[in-house]
């Protein structure tokens, strides 16, 4: 997890003041969903949830190796009031050594202090 504070007036600058109120910092965590592992020729999902009271301000995921990677989605979902970063996919399959991919999906999530 890492973390980044921005000042209001950043905000304002790309378009994001209707978050914040003034003098209020807007703090920037980036969650991981757990690791998935696959050998190919198998859909996998991999979500990254934002914590209550955050809001997703992007995502994307990471993985090794791989042939024929074909993405279903990878793009923000909601689960009630949760906000999170999906990543979806198919893999034909794995070269020998390694046999296997693994990587995760992130979350760019923002929160108002």
């Amino acid at each position: 997890m890492s973390k980044l504070v921005l000042r209001i007036s950043a905000l304002v600058a790309i378009g994001l003041s209707g978050l914040a109120t003034a003098d209020a910092a807007i703090v920037q965590t980036v969650r991981t969903s757990s690791t998935f592992t696959t050998m190919g020729g198998a859909q996998v999902e991999a979500i990254a949830w934002c914590q209550a009271g955050e809001v997703v301000s992007g995502g994307g995921h990471n993985m090794t190796y791989g042939d024929g990677l074909f993405i279903y989605y990878n793009g923000p979902v909601t689960s009630g009031s949760l906000q999170g970063w999906k990543f979806r996919f198919w893999l034909a399959s794995v070269p020998i050594p390694p046999g296997s991919s693994v990587g995760t999906a992130f979350a760019v999530c923002l929160k108002q202090q």
